[in-house]
């Protein structure tokens, strides 16, 4: 089978996928008790009458069978149209468009703090000759994953904001008001890069080249940065480790832009 065959029958699946995924979505969002309109409009404090409620349903097609909403909003979909947000009364696409930079930056700056932890947890427990030590890191990741990241962010803004009183509550600037965000972003996400990056690098540690090294003279922390990295490297680009790193990413990305919702 050919490169181009088998990336079109990949892309012909993708497509078939997400066309699955937003039927269920759409579904669950239908099935689910409650109407984001009345809810918005039948305010007592707003005053409409039931004949304005059932002209602004209709006017957010509300008011026709699910199955022509979902066709007319996957409809729209295509030609970019994400239509309107009932909460904010502004257009999705200007929603995202105002929110997507600040997210990003958060995304990207709490993902390579989390890199960075990941890297070096993996290596100071495979460098360290201490067996309680090298135990103690190596589990640091497994509690790291299981800290709650709502948990983790009060936590952080007790300890720094009001106990030690180094990163201001309110109008802290733009910058510093990303420490306390970029962390507790980062420590959840290090956890599963550093427990690959743990296994891959023990299991690199066992190839032959390695054996060589050590034999020729060469230090472990040498042949650990300067062959191990290198191989380490290669496999990533092709292994499920690159895989893992981009789903990270994205989850993260995810995760980011619902909490500032």
């Amino acid at each position: 089978m050919s490169l181009w065959v088998f990336v079109v029958r990949r892309l012909l699946f993708s497509v078939v996928v997400l066309l699955f995924v937003s039927i269920v979505t759409f579904v669950v969002v239908q099935v689910l008790p409650g109407d984001a309109i009345l809810i918005k409009f039948q305010n007592p404090d707003m005053g409409l009458s039931p004949a304005q409620i059932a002209d602004m349903r209709a006017a957010y097609g509300a008011d026709v069978p699910v199955w022509q909403q979902y066709l007319h909003t996957l409809g729209n979909f295509l030609r970019g149209d994400l239509g309107y947000s009932i909460q904010a009364g502004v257009p999705v696409t200007e929603l995202l468009s105002s929110n997507f930079p600040p997210t990003l930056r958060l995304a990207l700056m709490g993902f390579a703090l989390a890199a960075v932890v990941a890297v070096a947890l993996a290596f100071l427990s495979s460098l360290l000759h201490f067996g309680w030590l090298k135990n103690a890191l190596q589990a640091l990741p497994s509690l790291f994953i299981s800290i709650p990241t709502f948990w983790l962010g009060i936590a952080l803004i007790q300890f720094f904001s009001f106990h030690l009183r180094w990163i201001p509550v309110i109008n802290p600037g733009e910058w510093v008001g990303l420490i306390l965000p970029v962390i507790t972003l980062a420590v959840p996400i290090s956890a599963p890069l550093a427990q690959i990056l743990i296994r891959s690098i023990d299991q690199v540690q066992t190839q032959p080249f390695v054996a060589v090294a050590r034999a020729k003279g060469a230090s472990r922390s040498g042949v650990l940065w300067r062959h191990a990295t290198l191989s380490l490297t290669s496999r990533m680009r092709l292994t499920k480790t690159s895989s893992s790193v981009g789903c990270t990413f994205v989850t993260l990305k995810a995760s980011v832009g619902s909490e500032r919702q």
